[in-house]
């Protein structure tokens, strides 16, 4: 007697035979048509490319009056240098390191993680931190960007597994991952050092790297802010330095730094027309005169070329 489960695996059999001979490879007429006209099966789409437009100087005034010993601006986009004095001169990098610093600190700690402050370092611009104080890594990371804290930066430093040292290491890793191939750190706050040395083109890539990270950027540019620490016991007010920053329509930051041997140092993120630009001041007597003598010269005579 057949039953109704012998039929229903009767007709499975033959449902599978059927589905054999279908897909058998080199016998049926569909598999050869898409054997000899593959191309059938794939879409084809055009490579849509439009070039950076690229910068030009219309030279129509004289070149800006600048006394830094070394300065760069560039534009962003296409990396091209548009002005320069000196840019691979090896130089003091002052507070420029805690832009590498930053860098570091964002890559290893949560924002919100706590870190304990179990040394405090006086010497100089400081936050105010106190021994034993427990506050968040972003927190310090508006320490150092805003106000170029030196507890703030080593206490980032101080923290990191090993401490300092290795932390310094790390520093140096991401200036050879950028190739800053005439950069060295010695430490995270920027003191003097004959070790430790920079160049304006080197700052450039650093700075890039610094730029594409929104949330660092945005602590750059802010102009002032108090935070605390996670007991809300002590808070700090963090104000600016950079003149600039708020007065300069379309001036984001960046960092500022200043040592007796570094001179006055100063890396500017300008936007004209909406096209990035970065302005490197090394060894000035005033940066915020140099950099203004830069935009405005900038704002007068640069223009950007379509490539078509």
């Amino acid at each position: 007697m057949i039953t109704k489960s012998k039929i229903y695996w009767k007709y499975c059999f033959y449902l599978l035979l059927a589905f054999f001979w279908l897909l058998y490879p080199g016998q049926q007429s569909l598999l050869k048509k898409a054997g000899l006209n593959y191309s059938a099966f794939i879409q084809n789409q055009p490579i849509k490319f439009k070039p950076e437009a690229l910068p030009r100087l219309t030279d129509e005034i004289e070149k800006p009056l600048v006394f830094a010993q070394s300065y760069l601006v560039i534009d962003l986009s296409s990396f091209t240098p548009i002005l320069s004095y000196r840019p691979v001169q090896k130089m003091y990098p002052a507070s420029l390191v805690k832009l590498a610093t930053a860098i570091v600190s964002y890559q290893h700690y949560p924002l919100e993680q706590q870190l304990t402050v179990n040394k405090v370092i006086n010497e100089e611009l400081k936050m105010g931190l106190v021994k034993n104080e427990r506050i968040s890594a972003l927190n310090l990371l508006y320490g150092i960007l805003v106000y170029s804290a030196n507890d703030a930066a080593y206490t980032l430093a101080e923290n990191y597994p090993g401490g300092v040292e290795p932390f310094v290491q790390e520093m140096n890793l991401l200036a050879k991952r950028l190739e800053m191939k005439n950069t060295h750190f010695t430490n995270p706050i920027g003191f003097d050092s004959p070790k430790q040395y920079t160049t304006a083109f080197d700052l450039a890539l650093l700075s890039r790297e610094f730029i594409n990270n929104q949330v660092l950027l945005n602590i750059a540019s802010t102009k002032s802010i108090t935070v605390s620490d996670a007991d809300f016991e002590h808070f700090h007010y963090l104000n600016s330095i950079n003149e600039l920053l708020g007065e300069i329509p379309h001036l984001g930051g960046l960092k500022t730094g200043t040592t007796d041997n570094a001179g006055q140092n100063l890396i500017s993120f300008y936007r004209l027309n909406k096209k990035p630009l970065l302005l490197i001041v090394l060894k000035s007597e005033d940066r915020f005169v140099d950099t203004r003598a830069l935009i405005d010269y900038l704002n007068s005579n640069l223009v950007f070329i379509e490539i078509t």
